[in-house]
């Protein structure tokens, strides 16, 4: 009988080292599978792997899938910034908020290192990116798709799927009570994502609805039950040559609306709204004793653009005589980086190249490459000197 016992005991022993959480390790080791507009993506690094149920994925490879620029931050803080047009994504190590376009927003799992690997989450990343998400299990595996709409998202239903046409609108045009919405593209038709946009209460001060403009430039705001009106306003700020750019919009219809009737409100981007402006001096004077008196109204200006404009727009060349406006200026330049000529044309005299430098730099030369800058919102300028050869 003690033999018996014995035998009993040393099987409860042996069945007490067999692992009781089979069914969480076979899930720990489900195969996780990411795709990108019907494409798979391949994480050399390290696979997705799932954290207190969030996807988590290697941080440089769905920056840069969605189109974003990278910048890693090594201090006490350790950072993760991704940047494009119109959208600044900044997530910290081991912190649950996250700060997107200026704004706190917490998050469910912090991005963390793994086995030296910083890894994000995905659907926080892609969905702030204004991309849509789906997920599926399928036979054990995670099945996970990110697209630019809630087809092309879907691997199942779209393979391969052809990028996104700008005037094809997530959303119709039929005005809906309660709800405003719109689109805001550059003057080029292409869409302008990261916009922020706002519903003003005229009747209530400083009460305002919120937005932004998703992936394609699309809006929709859903105003309260109230009996009340709204004007419509839009602001980009947007990174550009490692300057901040603050562009203000009105819509094209400006219009105010009953927040019972809805409206639709599209915006253009007008970045239509730099200055050169201009320095001359008595010591300016031509080298030839037979020429005549140096007048501002005599040079004519070449700005040659350098690569995009700040709203991804391709630009061209402009010339222009300076006006008179608070100083020598010439107005109404889309904000880029320019290649910048001068040339002196008195009537009755042969032209004259001049050389340029930038205000104070003395650095002067037939033809330089600038960008505008903001001494304060709003106001984009260059400031030349000019100076004969």
């Amino acid at each position: 009988m003690k033999k018996i016992m014995r035998i009993f005991l040393l099987c409860l022993l042996c069945a007490a080292l067999i692992p009781v959480n089979g069914q969480g390790a076979e899930a720990n080791s489900r195969e996780i599978q990411v795709y990108f507009e019907g494409e798979r993506l391949k994480f050399e690094d390290t696979d997705p792997i799932l954290i207190d149920s969030r996807t988590m994925v290697p941080f440089r490879k769905i920056f840069e899938t969605l189109g974003f620029e990278i910048e890693w931050i090594e201090g006490k803080v350790r950072k993760v910034i991704g940047k494009k047009a119109g959208l600044t994504i900044e997530l910290t190590i081991g912190s649950n908020k996250a700060i997107v376009n200026g704004k706190t927003v917490a998050l469910d799992v912090p991005a963390q290192i793994r086995n030296g690997r910083t890894l994000v989450p995905l659907r926080f990343v892609s969905e702030n990116s204004g991309f849509h998400v789906y997920f599926s299990d399928n036979a054990g595996t995670f099945i996970i798709g990110i697209g630019a709409t809630e087809e092309s998202a879907d691997p199942g239903i779209v393979k391969n799927p052809p990028a996104p046409k700008p005037s094809t609108p997530p959303i119709d045009n039929k005005v809906e009570p309660f709800v405003v919405k719109g689109r805001i593209v550059n003057v080029e038709g292409q869409p302008v994502p990261g916009a922020e946009v706002w519903a003003d209460n005229t009747l209530l001060y400083n009460s305002n609805i919120l937005g932004a403009t998703d992936n394609n430039g699309y809006y929709r705001l859903e105003l309260p039950n109230a009996n009340t009106s709204y004007r419509m306003g839009a602001r980009l700020d947007t990174e550009y040559e490692g300057q901040t750019y603050s562009f203000y919009m009105e819509p094209k219809s400006n219009q105010g609306f009953a927040g019972s009737t809805g409206a639709i409100r599209d915006f253009t981007l007008d970045i239509n709204i730099g200055e050169i402006e201009v320095h001359s001096w008595d010591s300016l004077y031509p080298y030839d004793d037979n020429a005549p008196w140096f007048e501002m109204k005599d040079v004519e200006l070449t700005l040659k653009p350098v690569g995009k404009l700040v709203d991804g727009s391709t630009g061209s060349t402009i010339t222009g005589i300076p006006i008179r406006h608070d100083g020598d200026r010439l107005m109404q330049i889309p904000v880029g980086t320019y290649e910048i000529s001068a040339i002196w044309k008195p009537d009755g005299y042969k032209a004259v190249p001049l050389l340029v430098s930038l205000k104070e730099n003395e650095q002067y030369k037939e033809k330089i490459t600038a960008n505008f800058k903001s001494p304060f919102t709003g106001h984009h300028l260059i400031q030349l000197e000019l100076q004969f050869p």
